[in-house]
Parts: structure tokens; C-alpha cells; sequence
């Protein structure tokens, strides 16, 4: 359990201390990891942002992109038209993890990238070579 708080500080003591005493939990203090996100904080500006860069990595990793320079701005101009041929079952399944991989970014700390990443899944089930260049 993550407990937030605002203000009172005091009341939040006395919260936690009621649950501690009804449910077996432990105090492992300030949070900087909540389900797979990275908090940073900056106490003195009360700024909080929320990363998602070992996400990110680790899907990056995953699709061989490690030499790919990031784009400055996502793409949200994506001008894709349907793909006349056929894709091949191998080339949807890879098309389809990297945009699922994306939309679970956008969901959760990339608001940014979400139209360019709903775009993309307009084309899961038969993606052209264009479309697959523009998720690389």
C-alpha cells in the first residue's frame, strides 16, 4: 500500500499507525518505485515526475533498437494508408508486440505519444513495411 498525503502530517501519522495496528504491514519510507515506475522528486520546486525509462530500455533491448537515434518529437502526422499486400504472420506478431509495447507507455507516463501509437494499431492486422519502419 502507498499512502500520499498533502498537508496534515500529522493525521497521516495516525492513519498509518491505525493500520499498522489492524493489518501486519511495514514502513519502507519514501517510495522510488511503484510498479515498475520511477518517482523523482524535487522537494524544494514540489515537482514529481513519474519515468518509465527502464520500461522503455528494456523494450528497446527487446526489438534490437539500441542504435536508433530517439526522435526530438513523436510523429503526430503519421500519414499511413492501408497495405495492399499481405504481411507475413511473423511480421504482424512483431508489428502487433512493438505497438502493444508502446500503447503501454502511453498509458502510463507517455501521454505524448499516444495518438501516434493509436495510428500505428490501426494497422495490426496487416502491416505494411512502411508501418513497421514507423514503429522502429
Amino acid at each position: 500500500m502507498m499512502l500520499c498525503y498533502r498537508q496534515d502530517l500529522e493525521k497521516l501519522h495516525q492513519f498509518r499507525h491505525a493500520l499498522m495496528d489492524r493489518y501486519e504491514m511495514k514502513d519502507l519510507g519514501e517510495i522510488n518505485w511503484f510498479l515498475g515506475i520511477r518517482i523523482i522528486r524535487d522537494r524544494q520546486q514540489r515537482k514529481l515526475w513519474l519515468s518509465q525509462d527502464s520500461y522503455i530500455e528494456k523494450i528497446t533491448k527487446t526489438f534490437h533498437l539500441e542504435d536508433r537515434t530517439p526522435p526530438h518529437m513523436p510523429t503526430n502526422n503519421l500519414e499511413l494508408m492501408a497495405y495492399n499486400g499481405k504481411a507475413s504472420p511473423q511480421d504482424i506478431y512483431r508489428y502487433q508486440r512493438k505497438v502493444s509495447s508502446l500503447l503501454y507507455a502511453t498509458t502510463i507516463s507517455r501521454p505524448d505519444v499516444a495518438r501516434t501509437a493509436n495510428r500505428l494499431s490501426e494497422f495490426l492486422t496487416n502491416p505494411s513495411p512502411d508501418h513497421q519502419h514507423a514503429i522502429d
